[in-house]
């Protein structure tokens, strides 16, 4: 249960909103590593991780 009154969500910088951002980020994250690995064995997390790159690429460019 996440709420504005935990000390470690309260003390990042950027406040409460910033934290909820960062948990909501990493969940995204670990969920889509998972569903990744799900469904295509080991080779999933490093496919996603080859197109996260490229899509990466293709923005700094």
């Amino acid at each position: 249960d996440i709420s504005p009154h935990q000390t470690d969500f309260i003390n990042i910088r950027g406040g409460f909103k910033v934290g909820l951002w960062y948990v909501a980020a990493f969940n995204l994250t670990f969920v889509s590593f998972v569903v990744a690995w799900a469904m295509l064995g080991w080779l999933g997390p490093k496919e996603l991780i080859m197109n996260l790159a490229r899509l990466l690429a293709a923005v700094v460019q």
